[in-house]
């Protein structure tokens, strides 16, 4: 950071796993406009650059970004586990009493003519970065701003642009699709952050084939989309609004004209109908956009609760997911429950009960399955060996082994545990030797990797019964498997 930097210029920190995307190479600092921007690479030193900064200037940063390049040649899982680490990092080591507005920007190919790679972006949608807004009045959900969005681009589809319209619709479908968008809204709203807008920009060239959101245009549409060269130059910074206080779309102007009447009506009558019908035609207007509003709501909530019933009990990860967004949606028809439904949802059309019943019925039928397995050693291995007794045996290991292969983010732990017969070295020796013979064949009837195991050897120093007597002793004698998520 300089030594000063004018009162005038708004400090933004860019975070995430993506912001190198905007610095060129080796830069850590950029001047642009009326801000300068930060770059941030690393969650654990968040807290004190934004120390720094406070030290430094007498004030803390002003905003924060997140950019997140749908174009990427990263695989989505890549680019979860990123976000999700900042998340982890950001939470562990958040800086208190700090309230930053944090904004997400996602950049696209949308164009869909012979644009190149160097060309700039030629479109912003969106909320601007607004340094006059109040930073209280959150948006904590990006699902929200990406509905605006949607109608941003379906009015821009009607004035002609209908390839954009279309591909920058599935640029939010693709961000749902594949859970980065709720990914990045719980970081955006994770201390010191609160998420205050979310902006999706055209980088102007055509999508590509092998970027992560071409790819799955690829899947899901059958197109075929040429392989480009990735865009070398830095992506745009966002545009800076200073103290209007609210956002601003350069394409979208309305001219009221106010015109009087210098004639008297003199039929007190025709007046009377003229205002019903003006009161009719308005009732009519906010009844029609009550009803697109509920099907847009009712639309989402059944996506995401076929979303939930289609994904596998034992797909762990997506999974969870699936179930955090029904309690999101729950607690957004929560919130219309007992503050009172919106204008927009209102005039009698509201279906938010019905759909509220049928979000708590599928989270209370849910029953996530054991992620631990306790298996009785003498099943497997004959006394005072670490070799498998016979294939049979090995019947009980087949589910855990499904499990394991079906959730390659989670990580493995055998533990072993021998009861108190023998000294205490050679029970620590043969339960670690058994728990390495499960790790093995795991490895080699799974074709998994070594790395994603851990083994121990507990010996007598953990048991679960009695070892005075022989059933204690029998129960003793065993071997659990626990599937832990990666830290």
């Amino acid at each position: 950071m300089p030594a000063s930097v004018p009162d005038e210029l708004s400090i933004i920190m860019v975070i995430g796993p993506q912001a190198a995307s905007l610095f060129p190479k080796s830069v850590d600092l950029l001047r642009e406009g009326r801000a300068l921007w930060l770059r941030v690479d690393s969650p654990v030193r968040l807290a004190a650059q934004i120390a720094q900064i406070k030290a430094i200037h007498g004030r803390f940063p002003d905003a924060a970004l997140i950019p997140v390049v749908a174009d990427s040649d990263s695989q989505e899982s890549m680019m979860r586990s990123g976000v999700t680490q900042w998340h982890r990092e950001v939470a562990a080591h958040g800086h208190p009493g700090v309230l930053l507005p944090c904004y997400i920007a996602v950049y696209a190919g949308m164009g869909t003519g012979e644009g190149s790679a160097a060309a700039q972006p030629s479109k912003w949608f969106g909320d601007g970065i607004d340094m006059g807004q109040r930073r209280s009045q959150g948006l904590h959900d990006a699902r929200r701003r990406a509905h605006a969005i949607r109608s941003e681009l379906a009015r821009r589809y009607h004035c002609g642009s209908v390839g954009r319209s279309v591909l920058g619709v599935s640029v939010l479908e693709w961000l749902d699709d594949v859970a980065l968008l709720s990914l990045l809204s719980s970081l955006a709203n994770t201390s010191p952050f609160i998420l205050q807008g979310l902006l999706l920009a055209d980088t102007g060239c055509p999508p590509a084939g092998n970027g992560a959101w071409g790819r799955w245009l690829v899947l899901g549409t059958g197109l075929s989309l040429p392989v480009r060269a990735r865009i070398s130059h830095p992506l745009p910074l966002p545009q800076v609004i200073e103290g209007l206080g609210q956002t601003i779309s350069p394409e979208t102007g309305f001219t009221v004209t106010r015109t009087t009447r210098s004639v008297a009506r003199r039929d007190s009558w025709r007046d009377f109908r003229m205002a019903a019908g003006l009161l009719i035609a308005s009732l009519a207007i906010l009844s029609g956009i009550s009803v697109w509003n509920n099907h847009r709501l009712t639309g989402r909530i059944e996506a995401d609760l076929a979303i939930f019933r289609s994904t596998p009990d034992d797909y762990l990860s997506p999974k969870r997911l699936a179930l955090e967004q029904l309690v999101r949606d729950r607690n957004e028809l929560d919130g219309y429950r007992y503050a009172g439904v919106p204008v927009a949802l209102g005039w009698g059309v509201y279906q938010g009960e019905t759909l509220r019943a049928r979000l708590i019925d599928a989270m209370d039928n849910y029953r996530p399955p054991s992620t631990m397995m306790r298996i009785d050693s003498l099943s497997l291995f004959d006394s005072g060996s670490a070799l498998f007794a016979s294939a049979p045996a090995l019947r009980e290991l087949q589910r855990m082994l499904r499990l394991i292969v079906r959730n390659p983010d989670q990580r493995v732990l055998i533990v072993g545990h021998a009861d108190s017969a023998g000294s205490e070295q050679a029970n620590v020796m043969l339960s670690e030797a058994r728990a390495r013979t499960i790790r093995n064949w795991f490895v080699k009837e799974g074709e998994l990797p070594v790395t994603r195991f851990a083994i121990q050897g507990r010996g007598d120093t953990q048991p679960v019964a009695d070892n005075r007597d022989a059933d204690g002793r029998a129960r003793n004698r065993r071997v659990e498997i626990f599937l832990l998520p990666e830290q």
